[in-house]
Protein backbone atom coordinates (compact mmCIF):
# COMPACT_ATOMS: atom_id res chain seq x y z
CA UNK A 1 0.00 0.00 0.00
CA UNK A 2 1.36 3.93 -0.73
CA UNK A 3 1.37 6.14 2.21
CA UNK A 4 -2.50 6.88 2.01
CA UNK A 5 -4.05 3.79 0.87
CA UNK A 6 -7.55 2.58 1.48
CA UNK A 7 -8.50 -0.98 0.05
CA UNK A 8 -12.14 -3.06 -0.25
CA UNK A 9 -12.18 -7.00 -1.52
CA UNK A 10 -15.59 -8.96 -1.49
CA UNK A 11 -15.49 -12.16 -1.07
CA UNK A 12 -14.68 -14.35 -3.88
CA UNK A 13 -14.38 -11.39 -5.88
CA UNK A 14 -18.40 -11.22 -6.42
CA UNK A 15 -20.05 -8.18 -7.74
CA UNK A 16 -23.47 -9.47 -8.47
CA UNK A 17 -26.39 -10.14 -5.62
CA UNK A 18 -29.68 -11.02 -5.48
CA UNK A 19 -31.90 -9.24 -2.66
CA UNK A 20 -30.93 -11.12 0.53
CA UNK A 21 -27.83 -12.47 -0.10
CA UNK A 22 -25.09 -11.43 2.01
CA UNK A 23 -22.60 -8.83 0.81
CA UNK A 24 -19.44 -9.67 2.71
CA UNK A 25 -15.17 -8.62 2.51
CA UNK A 26 -12.64 -7.26 4.00
CA UNK A 27 -11.73 -3.27 4.42
CA UNK A 28 -8.33 -2.31 4.74
CA UNK A 29 -5.93 0.82 5.35
CA UNK A 30 -2.74 2.36 5.26
CA UNK A 31 -3.05 5.83 6.58
CA UNK A 32 -0.31 7.96 8.66
CA UNK A 33 -2.43 8.64 11.51
CA UNK A 34 -5.16 6.93 13.48
CA UNK A 35 -8.30 8.11 11.91
CA UNK A 36 -11.18 9.21 14.02
CA UNK A 37 -13.69 7.03 12.00
CA UNK A 38 -13.44 4.33 9.58
CA UNK A 39 -16.72 3.06 8.05
CA UNK A 40 -17.96 0.76 4.87
CA UNK A 41 -21.10 1.55 3.31
CA UNK A 42 -23.85 -0.03 1.49
CA UNK A 43 -25.30 2.76 -0.62
CA UNK A 44 -26.92 3.80 -4.23
CA UNK A 45 -27.29 6.71 -6.32
CA UNK A 46 -28.87 7.48 -9.69
CA UNK A 47 -26.99 9.16 -13.01
CA UNK A 48 -28.89 10.61 -15.68
CA UNK A 49 -31.05 13.11 -16.87
CA UNK A 50 -33.01 15.03 -13.50
CA UNK A 51 -32.00 15.37 -10.45
CA UNK A 52 -29.79 12.72 -8.97
CA UNK A 53 -30.34 11.01 -5.68
CA UNK A 54 -28.50 9.07 -3.51
CA UNK A 55 -28.74 7.02 -0.29
CA UNK A 56 -26.46 5.32 1.77
CA UNK A 57 -28.54 1.84 2.83
CA UNK A 58 -26.34 0.51 5.53
CA UNK A 59 -23.51 1.39 7.44
CA UNK A 60 -20.29 -0.70 9.36
CA UNK A 61 -18.12 1.42 11.46
CA UNK A 62 -15.02 0.34 12.44
CA UNK A 63 -13.98 0.88 16.67
CA UNK A 64 -10.83 2.25 17.81
CA UNK A 65 -9.23 2.11 14.31
CA UNK A 66 -5.35 2.12 14.23
CA UNK A 67 -3.20 3.34 11.20
CA UNK A 68 -2.90 0.27 9.69
CA UNK A 69 -5.61 -2.66 9.83
CA UNK A 70 -7.97 -4.78 8.22
CA UNK A 71 -11.61 -5.22 9.31
CA UNK A 72 -14.21 -7.70 7.67
CA UNK A 73 -17.63 -6.35 7.30
CA UNK A 74 -20.63 -7.72 6.15
CA UNK A 75 -23.98 -6.65 4.39
CA UNK A 76 -27.00 -8.16 3.53
CA UNK A 77 -28.25 -7.03 -0.29
CA UNK A 78 -31.48 -5.16 0.21
CA UNK A 79 -34.91 -6.08 -1.56
CA UNK A 80 -34.65 -2.81 -3.42
CA UNK A 81 -34.24 -0.47 -5.22
CA UNK A 82 -32.57 -3.09 -7.82
CA UNK A 83 -29.99 -1.77 -9.82
CA UNK A 84 -31.86 -0.40 -12.94
CA UNK A 85 -30.28 0.73 -16.63
CA UNK A 86 -32.98 2.71 -18.35
CA UNK A 87 -32.43 5.48 -21.26
CA UNK A 88 -33.04 8.33 -18.98
CA UNK A 89 -31.83 7.01 -15.48
CA UNK A 90 -29.58 4.44 -14.20
CA UNK A 91 -29.57 3.25 -10.50
CA UNK A 92 -26.60 2.04 -9.55
CA UNK A 93 -25.03 0.51 -6.15
CA UNK A 94 -21.35 0.57 -4.51
CA UNK A 95 -19.98 -0.67 -1.52
CA UNK A 96 -17.46 2.37 0.02
CA UNK A 97 -15.10 2.38 2.30
CA UNK A 98 -14.17 6.19 3.80
CA UNK A 99 -11.65 7.14 6.33
CA UNK A 100 -11.93 10.05 8.08
CA UNK A 101 -10.00 12.81 7.75
CA UNK A 102 -9.96 13.18 3.95
CA UNK A 103 -8.90 10.45 2.64
CA UNK A 104 -8.99 8.81 -0.54
CA UNK A 105 -12.23 6.59 -0.94
CA UNK A 106 -12.14 3.17 -2.00
CA UNK A 107 -15.02 1.96 -3.96
CA UNK A 108 -16.75 -1.12 -5.94
CA UNK A 109 -19.43 -1.01 -7.65
CA UNK A 110 -21.90 -3.96 -7.33
CA UNK A 111 -25.32 -5.34 -9.05
CA UNK A 112 -28.25 -5.94 -6.81
CA UNK A 113 -31.10 -7.81 -8.72
CA UNK A 114 -33.02 -10.73 -8.69
CA UNK A 115 -32.02 -11.68 -12.24
CA UNK A 116 -28.37 -10.86 -11.33
CA UNK A 117 -28.15 -8.67 -14.22
CA UNK A 118 -29.77 -4.75 -13.94
CA UNK A 119 -33.29 -4.28 -14.96
CA UNK A 120 -33.87 -2.88 -18.49
CA UNK A 121 -36.88 -1.18 -19.00
CA UNK A 122 -38.05 -2.99 -22.99
CA UNK A 123 -38.00 0.07 -25.75
CA UNK A 124 -41.02 0.65 -27.64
Amino acid sequence: MADTALKLELLDNRSVFRPGEPIAGIAAWELPDAPGRVEVHLCWHTEGRGTEDASVVETVSFDSPAPVDARPFRFQAPAGPYSYDGRLIAIRWAVELIAAGGHDLARIEITIAPTGKPFVLPSH
